[in-house]
């Protein structure tokens, strides 16, 4: 991982919208400030929020946590739990490949959009 960092410009972070998602973040900020040491330039780009359950209290808990980071950028869109994820790694494909109708495959493309907007305004 810290090879794989150092030769990124941005990160993406992924945080499960539940409370063992929030159990690490703590320790993946630290992690990514030891290898900003190795190589200044880069950038956590945002956090993805990720497996939200509308039915669950936790996406909501997740947000107003990560938002607590005032440095950090929270990413608008939010990848919702969606059983096509699921299948399309069984078949090791991603969501797009697998069902590019899927409402996931929509979430997905969506922060891709987002991603990209963030990484213009960055440079």
């Amino acid at each position: 991982v810290m090879n794989i960092l150092c030769a990124s410009d941005y990160v993406i972070l992924p945080v499960e919208a539940s409370p063992w998602g929030l159990f690490g973040v703590a320790n993946m900020f630290e992690f990514l400030d030891n290898v900003k040491r190795l190589v200044p330039e880069l950038a956590l780009l945002g956090v993805a929020i990720t497996k939200l359950d509308a039915r669950k209290n936790y996406g909501r808990q997740t947000l107003e946590a990560l938002q607590a980071y005032e440095e950090v950028n929270v990413f608008r869109t939010l990848i919702r739990v969606d059983s096509e994820i699921e299948w399309a790694q069984d078949n090791s494909r991603p969501v797009m490949a697998h069902k590019k109708s899927a409402r996931s495959a929509g979430e997905y493309l969506e922060l891709a959009k987002e991603v990209e907007e963030h990484v213009g305004r960055s440079r």
